[in-house]
């Protein structure tokens, strides 16, 4: 899936989940960026006013917003330039915590998922600070307490570990790997905003894929998310 159709796919989540009731603290809205947000966040260049106005539409519910779920164009190999590779970044504002969730678990993909996650955290830091006119400040403590790239999936034959942790997927390892990133975060981002508070899990696997792009073409034609799928 390339970065269009995967806003294509964002926007479409937006629509049907962006007021979703995530919080009972008086935070229910969910914003879900464009797949350029987080790439234009990790860029020198852009100024914050540029990053303030990718969230203009929430200005006035800032203090509402329980999460911001990003895609990420990232790399998982040694090119720092990125692209060819997407991830997943998860602000929950109701839990003070940042997770990143990536199907391609290596030590170059965990270092773009703190890359993000912190860039992230500043940048929540810093729109907080400039909406409220420094009224209210965050401060969720110790990064390495509240960011975590989610671990990869246990392999069956692992008896280690705890089954209740929060696990990602990994695409098989073969000819193509990488070519089903993108399916992967659209589902993941999907799967974590399901409106049933209970079905909030990661519950796919490389198997489903298949299955679950046909799926994705017939939400996209029909302009609906489909959570029976």
């Amino acid at each position: 899936m390339n970065d269009t159709l995967i806003d294509a796919y964002t926007k479409l989540l937006s629509r049907d989940r962006g007021v979703e009731e995530i919080g009972n603290d008086g935070r229910h809205r969910i914003w879900f960026p464009s797949v350029f947000f987080v790439t234009q966040l990790l860029n020198p260049n852009a100024t914050f006013e540029d990053m303030k106005r990718s969230a203009k539409k929430f200005h006035a519910q800032w203090q509402k917003l329980g999460w911001i779920v990003a895609p990420c164009n990232v790399s998982y190999n040694t090119n720092e330039n990125g692209g060819n590779h997407w991830a997943c970044a998860v602000v929950d504002f109701t839990q003070q915590r940042i997770r990143y969730y990536d199907s391609i678990y290596n030590e170059h993909t965990l270092h773009w998922g703190w890359k993000i996650m912190r860039a992230l955290y500043d940048y929540v830091v810093a729109m907080t600070q400039n909406l409220s006119n420094n009224a209210v400040s965050i401060d969720w403590g110790n990064p390495d307490n509240f960011m975590s790239c989610v671990a990869p999936t246990l392999d069956e034959s692992d008896e280690e570990g705890d089954d209740d942790q929060e696990r990602m997927p990994q695409q098989s390892d073969g000819e193509y790997l990488g070519n089903d990133c993108g399916a992967f975060v659209c589902q993941t981002m999907k799967c974590l905003t399901r409106p049933s508070p209970e079905r909030r899990r990661i519950d796919f696997t490389q198997d489903d894929i298949p299955f679950l792009r046909r799926g994705m073409c017939l939400e996209l034609e029909g302009g609906k998310v489909m959570d029976e799928l």
